[in-house]
């Protein structure tokens, strides 16, 4: 197909590229599951609890590099899945790391080898049509004299996948149970809304709520 020449005011409503990130047992794979027609590939079991909380949704469990590789060939071409959830990336990175390891120590080459091999996977899925979630566990990194809090993604890929990101959200529980995304960028937290539909604060949050105000502001 020839190249064309196009209106941005004419693009389609775009997949959701998205990273949430927060700490253990805040419901990050729980938010994940309200995405429009999900699909998991779960690489630390975290789905194992959602059947006694009345979730039911599909999920390839996952404990190897190769598994990975082949789920996400099994599901990428699928039309009865409108979203991948990848959970969790970081956990992805080591099955990646053992897979190139292969039982010796790592070397700079090995590592340039992982960085290469998962930006690759991350935009094939970015490639695939498809919403695409990660999740990640919450890491934090030291600017001057404060701590920020962002996805904790080794080999220095965190900053890779926050720019190839539509959205970056921190997700917290506070006291009284009650679950926020922070969707906007502060001083202590990554986030990011390339689209400004988001707010500051989304109070429980739910990601097909989301991708239908993201694509509201197309329709205007």
């Amino acid at each position: 197909m020839p190249v064309q020449i196009i209106r941005t005011t004419e693009l389609k409503e775009p997949r959701l590229i998205a990273c949430i990130y927060g700490q253990g047992g805040v419901g990050k794979s729980t938010l994940a599951s309200t995405a429009p027609n999900p699909i998991f590939i779960d690489a630390e079991q975290g789905t194992k609890a959602f059947a006694a909380r009345g979730i039911d949704v599909p999920v390839v469990q996952v404990k190897s590099w190769d598994e990975v590789v082949e789920a996400f060939k099994l599901i990428k071409d699928d039309k009865a899945f409108e979203t991948i959830v990848i959970d969790p990336v970081d956990r992805f990175l080591d099955l990646l790391i053992d897979k190139v390891r292969n039982g010796g120590d790592m070397s700079l080459k090995k590592f340039g080898e992982v960085k290469d091999r998962m930006r690759r996977f991350i935009w094939a899925a970015k490639e695939s049509g498809k919403h695409v979630v990660f999740v990640a566990h919450e890491t934090t990194d030291r600017d001057d004299d404060a701590q920020i809090r962002k996805p904790m993604l080794q080999v220095n890929l965190s900053t890779e996948l926050i720019n190839l990101c539509d959205g970056v959200g921190h997700v917290r529980v506070d006291n009284e149970g009650k679950h926020f995304v922070r969707a906007q960028p502060e001083p202590k937290y990554q986030a990011k809304d390339r689209f400004d539909a988001l707010g500051q604060l989304i109070a429980e949050p739910n990601l097909t709520d989301i991708i239908k105000r993201i694509h509201n502001k197309f329709t205007k």
